[in-house]
């Protein structure tokens, strides 16, 4: 499970401490992963918009984490990807948002393939961004 981190928070609980992870999976919709301390080495991993892919094995009829493995060929950067300042135009950004839509749905060859690692991680911005542009949340099934 590829998923694109929005935010860490430190926990602590009844099985020790460990780290809520809230993000994004390819297809926009909000994942929450809780990474015990077992996964301590892996903690680094975790920062605020890094992609990881959480590898999942079913044990005792309950999913749960096998690995953590950054996404790319170097660990994930500790700095925001997103510029706050911009010198373009509003309308232009957001012609360059739309033209990132349109290339993602294109597809290969003329467009982006979004089963590579390049291409889920464009896809996950993609979705992230219209979903804060939009004010959209997703909500469980719970309502909450």
């Amino acid at each position: 499970m590829i998923i694109t981190i929005k935010s860490v928070t430190e926990e602590s609980g009844d099985y020790g401490d460990y780290r809520k992870v809230i993000g994004v999976d390819g297809d926009g919709k909000e994942i929450t992963k809780n990474v015990g301390d077992r996964w301590k080495d892996k903690w680094g991993l975790l920062q605020e918009n890094a992609t990881v892919n959480f590898k999942m094995i079913q044990k005792n009829n309950k999913w749960v984490i096998n690995d953590i493995i950054p996404v790319g060929d170097e660990l994930p950067p500790s700095t925001k990807p997103y510029v706050t300042e911009t010198k373009a135009a509003p309308q232009e950004i957001g012609m360059w948002w739309k033209e990132m839509g349109e290339m993602l749905r294109a597809g290969p060859p003329a467009g982006i393939d979004s089963t590579t690692p390049a291409g889920k991680l464009m896809r996950s911005a993609y979705y992230a961004q219209m979903m804060s542009v939009l004010g959209i949340e997703i909500k469980d099934k719970e309502g909450g």
